[in-house]
């Protein structure tokens, strides 16, 4: 089938003049940028840094919104889902536990299934720190997480706003993993640049 839209693309191209052709093949890039846009990926900017050290403010996302088409979402997944405090906009965060897990959270740290989880990734305040919300914790006592909902954390446990403030998160809400910090610019007005080292850095 693809095959045979090539060859009658390529012989509609023949017919037509260079500067006609020019606009068809223009117009096919809209189109297919469009739909790769829309249903293959995404581009996610980070403004908080609720994910630091793993995501810094001013980092741009290159989010996969077919990796979970037939699976599901794993442990240590970076996802962005439709923000549950702020219609319209979107949330990136680490995906801490899954459908069947046992959770408990213990100041910022997280005990999966009985177990202190080992998570390097996490700030060094949240090591330190207690959860915020004036001490509230959702997760002081085991849960189990139910069918179709994740518990999301950020990795800078003291100054995100995840599952510990508004609960669990539906699969239905994702929008897809982020896989790649693409692109990066520093925010801080004392050090405004671009973070070369940055530059494509894989998420996996």
């Amino acid at each position: 089938m693809l095959k045979r839209l090539i060859s009658n693309y390529h012989r509609f191209r023949q017919r037509q003049s260079p500067s006609g052709g020019l606009i068809t093949d223009l117009i096919l890039v809209i189109v297919f940028l469009t739909l790769m846009r829309n249903l293959v990926v995404e581009s996610s900017f980070v403004l908080s840094d609720s994910m630091e050290p793993t995501l810094k403010p001013g980092d741009w996302l290159l989010v996969d919104k077919l990796c979970y088409l037939g699976t599901e979402p794993e442990h240590g997944d970076i996802v962005v889902f439709n923000a549950p405090l702020e219609p319209g906009d979107s949330y990136v965060k680490r995906v801490a536990a899954v459908p069947g897990d046992t959770v408990e959270i213990v100041g910022c740290r997280l005990i999966l299934n009985g177990v202190l989880t080992d998570e390097p990734y996490l700030s060094p305040d949240s090591y330190l720190k207690t959860a915020g919300d004036g001490g509230k914790n959702p997760f002081a006592e085991p849960i189990v997480i139910p069918e179709g909902r994740y518990l999301v954390l950020g990795d800078n446990r003291p100054s995100s706003r995840d599952s510990r403030s508004w609960g669990l998160l539906a699969e239905e809400e994702i929008i897809g993993r982020a896989e790649l910090v693409y692109f990066s610019y520093s925010l801080t007005e004392d050090s405004a640049r671009v973070r070369w080292d940055r530059m494509n850095l894989s998420l996996e």
